[in-house]
């Protein structure tokens, strides 16, 4: 098995088609083939099934398909590391983060890195978990910022905890409850919301705290994961909103939104960063990190349970 092995058989799966790979990898199809069934008599199973339009992978196949991107995406980094040494190219840092981290802390802590990282390229790719833990495990990202896996962290990764995310009922200045000094969640009742999806965390958590005061959560709202979506209506409608107060700190400065004073103990959640166990961080994303956790340290964010 070799580098180019790996190569080829990424390709093919990736294009279904043995004759388009081979076109990609400006190599003649017998080639391609060649290498394919070499690779399989060498390690007696079989990769691809034949089918009319083209090659499907088999579970070995499959297998080994997600290794070997793994181990061409840490070749990559060596070899963009030996690059920086040279100072013959720049540095990649591939950034997989939640919408709550895109919102306020992933861009301060580019602002920082950025300041004196300037040949490094960033890429962000915005998602759950579930978008981007598949990514970070085949190497297409070096890390998943957001909230940690409440079970721990996927199979092959390792996490370590940036802050705690807090809860807050929030509404624009405007808003008929914000002059007031103290509510409960039955002053909440009727209210219009603007509320993540259903099997988000932060959803549940207020419909938990609305049972535990007897009533029912909110029976409609306005679903959004998208901050922008959030920020917009909460700035220009009577709706209402659960957030970490640190995603509108500045609307708060500003005198746009504010925090309603309910009566809730809302249980804090850790968000950190999701590296992969074996894989290896290049010194460009190894940097980013560190601009991250100075990046919290500098700020309010809680950095243990309950502030």
């Amino acid at each position: 098995m070799n580098l180019r092995q790996l190569s080829n058989l990424v390709a093919v799966a990736d294009s279904g088609n043995i004759t388009r790979a081979a076109a990609e990898l400006h190599i003649s199809q017998p080639a391609l083939t060649k290498s394919i069934r070499d690779l399989e008599t060498s390690l007696g199973v079989s990769l691809f099934d034949r089918e009319p339009r083209g090659v499907r992978p088999t579970a070995s196949g499959d297998s080994l398909i997600a290794h070997a991107r793994t181990v061409l995406a840490e070749i990559h980094r060596a070899n963009a590391d030996l690059d920086l040494i040279r100072d013959v190219a720049t540095g990649n840092v591939l950034v997989g983060a939640a919408p709550v981290v895109v919102a306020d802390l992933l861009p301060r802590a580019l602002a920082r890195f950025l300041e004196t990282s300037t040949d490094v390229n960033v890429a962000v790719s915005e998602g759950t978990n579930q978008d981007l833990m598949p990514a970070l495990r085949t190497g297409a990202l070096d890390m998943v910022i957001g909230p940690l896996m409440p079970d721990g962290p996927v199979p092959a990764c390792t996490e370590q905890v940036l802050y705690y995310n807090e809860l807050a009922i929030v509404a624009r200045s405007q808003h008929p409850l914000a002059d007031a000094t103290r509510l409960t969640f039955a002053d909440l009742v009727g209210q219009e919301w603007i509320l993540p999806p259903r099997r988000a965390a932060p959803r549940g958590q207020l419909d938990n705290a609305f049972r535990r005061a007897g009533l029912e959560p909110p029976p409609r709202a306005v679903e959004s994961s998208s901050m922008s979506c959030v920020r917009t209506l909460l700035l220009e409608t009577d709706r209402l909103t659960v957030l970490p107060p640190q995603i509108i700190r500045l609307e708060q400065e500003l005198g746009l939104v504010t925090v309603l004073p309910v009566d809730w103990s809302a249980p804090s959640r850790p968000m950190g960063i999701t590296t992969r166990l074996r894989g290896t961080l290049s010194a460009a994303a190894a940097a980013f990190l560190n601009s991250l956790h100075q990046t919290v340290r500098d700020g309010d964010w809680p950095t243990g349970p309950g502030g």
